[in-house]
């Protein structure tokens, strides 16, 4: 929360959103939007040239190292022609990795590898799990 709170009064140039798991091993997923390559690609000096969010930033950051055990960063963009039901404005949310490629219900993501992700919302964790007991473990 803190450091939702420091992104957002010293103007954090670009918002990204925290996923953690419920079940399973703990994992966290932060996902980021970008428009275009050449948005994604002007990051690192946008927060670079926000001198004061980058201090502010840096002890939190550092506090997550002790946590981490792994890092994996991959690339994806979004299915319009693949993908199903819109995410928008849900509150849970249930990522799957299928190895049964189609028209999928949920938002579908692709890496240039061709792995696809399917993230689909749930009202309620009753929904999520029953949503999750469906389609089995993630398969990433």
């Amino acid at each position: 929360m803190r450091l939702a709170a420091i992104c957002a009064t010293l103007k954090c140039p670009h918002p990204e959103l925290a996923l953690t798991s419920t079940a399973g091993p703990k994992e966290v997923w932060w996902f980021n939007a970008f428009a275009s390559q050449e948005e994604r690609d002007g990051l690192a000096g946008a927060y670079a040239r926000n001198e004061p969010l980058m201090a502010a930033m840096r002890p939190l950051g550092r506090r997550k190292e002790d946590f981490r055990e792994t890092f994996t960063s991959t690339m994806t963009a979004y299915r319009r022609d693949l993908s199903g039901d819109n995410v928008e404005g849900a509150r849970i949310l249930v990522v799957d990795a299928p190895q049964d490629y189609g028209r999928m219900s949920g938002a579908v993501f692709e890496t240039v590898e061709g792995k696809r992700f399917v993230i689909v919302s749930a009202h309620t964790r009753v929904d999520a799990e029953d949503r999750i007991a469906r389609s089995g473990p993630l398969r990433a």
